[in-house]
């Protein structure tokens, strides 16, 4: 079954020297390409990643960095409504 929602999740990221690029995949799917430029760990983005997905089986959120990689990326506080989602941090 079908179903029309947001993903939400903070994104916090520790780094040094430059911002870090990260792409944030739904599934196998992009969904956005993103350069991380707040240097304080304790701040954070807010990512709003509406789907429409299937409620019967597992999703994944992948964070993946784009090359040199030279941040530390944490997800807290995700909420999916009534999808399974797991996150991936690559």
């Amino acid at each position: 079954m079908l179903t029309q929602t947001k993903i939400l999740f903070n994104l916090y990221c520790d780094w040094k020297h430059f911002p870090p690029t990260y792409r944030v995949y739904f599934n196998d799917e992009l969904m956005t390409e993103r350069e991380y430029i707040w240097k304080n760990d304790q701040q954070l983005v807010q990512e709003n990643v509406p789907v429409i997905a299937d409620i019967t089986k597992a999703h994944t959120i992948r964070i993946e960095q784009v090359k040199p990689q030279n941040g530390t990326f944490t997800v807290k506080e995700l909420t999916a409504g009534k999808l399974d989602v797991t996150v991936e941090i690559v």
